[in-house]
C-alpha cells in the first residue's frame, strides 16, 4: 500500500481494501484493481492510466483531477464520487454505476459509456466527443455547454435534459 508522499508504482492488489488510503497525486498506473474495494478513498490528481477497474466499487471518493485515461471500468460502481475535471478518455465505463456522482467538466473522450446511469446528474462542461453513450439514461441531466461532438447517442435517453449551449454537431 502507498503511503503519503511516495510516488512508486502500484501494480497488483486485486480484490484490496483500500477504502479510506490517500493516494492522492499517486502514479497507479496499469494496477490491477478488479473488484477492489475503495470507499471514501482519496485519489484527487491519481495517475490510474490503463488501471483495470473492473467491477471495483469507488464509492464516496474523491476522483478530482484523476487520470482514467485507457482504464477498464466495467461494472464499476463509481455512486456518489466527485470526479469534478477528471479524465476517462478512452476508458471502458459501460455499465458503471454513477447515482449521485459529481462530473462537471470530466472529459470522457472516445470513452464507452453505452447502457451507463447518468440519469439526473451535473454533466456541466463535460466532453463526450466521439463517446459511446449508446443505450446511457441521461434523462433530467444537466449537459449545459457539454461538447458531444461525434458522440453515439442513438437509443440514449435525453428526456428532460438540459442542452443548452451544448455541442452536438455530428451527435447520432
Amino acid at each position: 500500500i502507498l503511503r503519503k508522499g511516495e510516488t512508486r508504482e502500484l501494480r497488483v492488489v486485486k480484490r484490496e481494501n483500500l477504502s479510506g488510503h490517500d493516494l492522492s497525486k499517486q502514479n497507479i498506473g496499469a494496477a490491477n484493481l478488479r473488484g477492489a474495494l475503495m470507499v471514501r478513498t482519496n485519489l484527487r490528481d491519481a495517475s490510474l492510466e490503463g488501471a483495470d477497474l473492473r467491477s471495483a466499487k469507488l464509492v464516496s471518493s474523491n476522483l478530482r483531477g484523476a487520470r482514467f485515461v485507457n482504464a477498464d471500468m466495467r461494472d464499476a460502481n463509481l455512486s456518489r464520487s466527485d470526479m469534478t475535471d477528471a479524465v476517462f478518455s478512452y476508458a471502458d465505463l459501460s455499465g458503471v454505476n454513477f447515482r449521485g456522482a459529481k462530473f462537471r467538466g470530466a472529459e470522457f473522450r472516445s470513452a464507452d459509456l453505452h447502457n451507463a446511469n447518468l440519469k439526473g446528474m451535473d454533466l456541466r462542461g463535460a466532453w463526450f466527443n466521439e463517446t459511446n453513450l449508446r443505450g446511457a439514461d441521461m434523462m433530467s441531466a444537466d449537459l449545459q455547454g457539454t461538447s458531444l461532438i461525434n458522440a453515439n447517442i442513438s437509443y440514449a435517453s435525453l428526456r428532460n435534459a438540459n442542452l443548452r449551449r451544448s455541442a452536438l454537431r455530428g451527435a447520432d
